[in-house]
């Protein structure tokens, strides 16, 4: 029996899906995001074969990789290293190019990428955010009948921009200049695309004003079979984050939750308990475990039991773009949240309903001790939550709906 279950193989559309890493374990939400999608595909029944640059940072051997992630289809990878360097960052300084891009650009993977593309041919090449991009012009070249699409899972620039809002000099002056070149270098490459596939309509939105004609809205989904709330197992009186914390906003975010918030709601309830979960932890953030009912965890075994065993979410991002991950796959747990806009963004939430938006110090933590304090307001919210996931965030609709949208797309012409 497949992997899956026998699916009727309903789309016979070939794919190329280009990754700018291996997006397995599913640990942060690139990558949960990237695997969703192979796995979407693979599902529908595509013909689909996954390149991805199998970075410094996230490498991975292929040996270590689930044979269920092996047969999502073909699996091509290429070693890139892709580490930030001091040296080479200061360099950076004085040209014109965006550093967040230049990283990956590598004349070797060029020479790779016309030979493995030579005598192939695909309906669809997507290309999984804007680090893949800088090859647009060899796809073109070597697939001249393909349709080019860029998933978009952020308006990138806006994300360091909103970081230097909130970052004091000279470390602001510096975030608005990484800003400014990424702004000029995405939206310039933007139209080099046949399509644009963003995550959110508000992202949606901004690509139509930057002169993007040809688009389609795909959020990420989950698999709900993935996601079994367990409300015995939570724990009264716990407030958790769960997020990658190699992740800039994800930092500054609990930064603020815990410099700001924290004391305020420990000053109006003790015996509440704070939990840290999440890989790549800064010594800034680590300092805080075992202090003031605080416990940075790092890296959790199961994501969805760590979810299950606790009370209230909190999602304090105070930048970013697109679309948290985490938040849905907590709402579709039943989880109750307290979140800043920013961190619902481009999730289609009834407010106060679905979960609970807190943009301010005070009203963040308002929400929280109400939460914390009533298991059933909790349950309200995560009832809601769960309603909400599981009629729009179902993964197997979402791609179903692109790939309908590609063929058209294809058709086209």
């Amino acid at each position: 029996m497949p992997l899956f279950g026998p699916f009727q193989k309903v789309y016979q559309v070939k794919i190329l899906q280009f990754c700018p890493r291996v997006p397995y374990p599913r640990q942060d939400g690139g990558a949960i995001a990237m695997y969703n999608m192979a796995k979407g595909f693979h599902k529908h029944g595509c013909d689909l074969t996954l390149l991805c640059f199998n970075t410094s940072k996230h490498y991975i051997s292929e040996d270590n990789l689930p044979e269920s992630f092996k047969n999502f289809g073909q699996l091509v990878t290429y070693d890139i290293q892709t580490d930030i360097r001091k040296r080479d960052a200061f360099r950076n300084l004085f040209t014109d190019e965006s550093f967040h891009i230049s990283r990956f650009d590598h004349d070797g993977f060029r020479e790779f990428l016309r030979g493995f593309l030579a005598g192939k041919d695909f309906d669809v090449v997507q290309f999984d955010g804007l680090q893949t991009s800088v090859y647009v012009d060899v796809f073109r070249e070597c697939l001249p009948e393909a349709k080019l699409v860029l998933r978009q899972h952020n308006v990138e620039h806006m994300i360091w921009s909103r970081m230097a809002d909130h970052s004091s000099y000279p470390k602001k002056s510096y975030l608005n200049l990484l800003a400014k070149r990424l702004k000029a270098y995405e939206l310039e490459v933007l139209q080099r695309f046949d399509a644009i596939v963003p995550i959110t309509d508000v992202d949606a939105e901004f690509f139509k004003a930057c002169g993007c004609e040809e688009m389609f809205t795909s959020p990420t989904g989950v698999d709900m079979d993935l996601f079994q709330p367990d409300f015995q197992k939570e724990e009264e009186g716990s407030v958790f984050h769960l997020g990658s914390l190699n992740w800039m906003p994800n930092q500054q975010g609990v930064k603020w939750f815990l410099e700001e918030i924290w004391p305020e709601i420990r000053s109006r309830n003790p015996e509440l308990k704070f939990y840290i979960a999440g890989i790549d932890v800064p010594e800034d953030i680590q300092s805080w475990d075992g202090k003031e009912n605080i416990y940075v965890l790092g890296k959790v075994p199961d994501a969805v039991e760590f979810m299950n065993s606790k009370a209230v979410m909190v999602v304090p991002l105070k930048s970013g773009s697109g679309m948290r991950i985490k938040v849905i796959e907590g709402m579709a747990l039943g989880k109750a949240i307290v979140s800043t806009s920013i961190g619902a963004e481009g999730i289609d939430v009834k407010k106060g309903e679905d979960l609970k938006i807190a943009d301010t110090k005070e009203a963040f933590v308002d929400e929280v001790l109400s939460l914390a304090g009533s298991k059933s307001d909790r349950q309200k919210v995560g009832a809601s939550a769960i309603q909400l996931v599981s009629q729009k965030y179902s993964n197997y609709s979402r791609i179903g709906e692109l790939l309908e949208y590609y063929k058209a797309l294809k058709v086209k012409g």
